[in-house]
């Protein structure tokens, strides 16, 4: 009869046999070439999910800036159209312009004169009391 030695070296042998290295590493690689492709997998599609990220964010910001333009040149175009309706009632008016004759004509006859010095017309008055009334 066996003994129970010989029982335990028997079983023990086919363990190990069921379970030759080889088996071991052909398992390992397996798992390892699997991984392997899960993790270029996660990769391509965080590398798409990033593109398209980039891709929205570019476009969001075009149509912003277009939003952005369209709205300061309407702004401006009717800041414009306002100023330029307003431009009219704003503008100074034109100061009156006397000719020499009517100038003259203001004053007391025989009073002052208009005189030409270096190209420029001055107004002379004959008595100093009256150039001081009239020119401050």
């Amino acid at each position: 009869m066996k003994t129970d030695s010989e029982h335990k070296q028997r079983l023990l042998d086919e363990v190990l046999v069921e379970d030759a290295p080889s088996d071991w590493q052909g398992e390992n690689k397996r798992r390892a070439v699997a991984a392997f492709r899960r993790g270029r997998t996660v990769s391509r599609v965080a590398f798409v999910a990033r593109l398209a990220a980039i891709i929205i964010a570019l476009g969001v910001a075009v149509v912003g800036l277009k939003v952005y333009f369209a709205n300061e040149t309407s702004g401006n175009r009717h800041a414009n159209e306002t100023t330029a309706s307003l431009a009219p009632d704003r503008a100074p008016k034109p100061l009156p312009t006397l000719t020499d004759e009517e100038l003259i004509a203001r004053f007391p006859p025989n009073t002052c004169t208009l005189a030409e010095v270096d190209g420029r017309k001055v107004l002379l008055f004959a008595d100093i009391q009256l150039q001081k009334k009239f020119m401050p």
